[in-house]
C-alpha cells in the first residue's frame, strides 16, 4: 500500500489518511497511515519516499477511484485513503473484504508468517471490517466496467 499511496499521494492530500485498528491490552489501539511531502508510512515512519513528487496545480481536482471486487488488501488501503477527502468518491461495486492490517512473525527455520492482526478505518475514523462500499455502487450486469467509468467520467465533468 505505501508505494501506492506515495505516488498518489498528492490526490490524496498530506495527512493522516487512514488507520488500522488493533487490540492492546484489552484496548482498541488506532496505529494511522499517512502522506507527508512525497512520503507514505505509518505511525513507526516513512516507508517510501519519492525523490520527485508530483505537485498539482489544482488542488481542489476531483478524484473519481473505482472499485469492485478485485480491489483488495492494499488496494483497498488505497481506496480506503480517499473517503472523507472533499472532491473525492468512491464508483463501482464492493470491495473484495480483505480490510485488515497485517504483522509478519519470522519462524524458526527464518520464514515468515503474516497474521492478519488489525483493521481498518478511514481518516474521520469510520472502521471498515469487511468490504467498501462505493458511493456510487453500479449493478453486477453485463457491461458493468463501462458503466462504472461512465459514471465517474459523468460526475468529473459535472454532468
Amino acid at each position: 500500500m505505501y508505494p501506492m499511496i506515495a505516488g498518489l499521494g498528492p490526490l490524496t492530500g498530506e495527512g493522516n489518511l487512514g488507520y488500522f485498528i488493533s487490540m492492546s491490552h484489552k484496548k482498541e489501539a488506532m496505529y494511522l497511515w499517512f502522506y507527508k511531502k512525497g512520503g507514505s508510512g505509518a505511525a513507526s515512519g516513512t516507508i517510501v519516499q519519492l525523490s520527485k513528487p508530483y505537485s498539482l496545480k489544482n488542488k481542489a481536482v476531483k478524484v473519481a477511484v473505482l472499485i469492485g471486487p478485485n480491489t483488495s488488501s492494499s488496494g483497498e488501503m488505497t481506496a480506503i485513503s480517499f473517503i472523507g477527502k472533499k472532491n473525492a468518491r468512491l464508483f463501482g461495486t464492493p470491495s473484495g473484504g480483505f480490510t485488515t492490517g497485517n504483522v509478519s512473525f519470522k519462524l524458526a527455520d527464518g520464514s515468515n508468517l503474516l497474521l492478519a492482526s488489525s483493521y481498518t478505518a478511514d481518516r474521520n475514523k469510520k472502521s471498515y471490517k469487511k468490504k467498501i462500499m462505493p458511493d456510487v455502487q453500479i449493478s453486477n450486469a453485463s457491461g458493468q466496467d463501462d458503466a462504472v467509468l461512465k459514471a465517474a467520467e459523468d460526475w468529473l465533468s459535472g454532468k
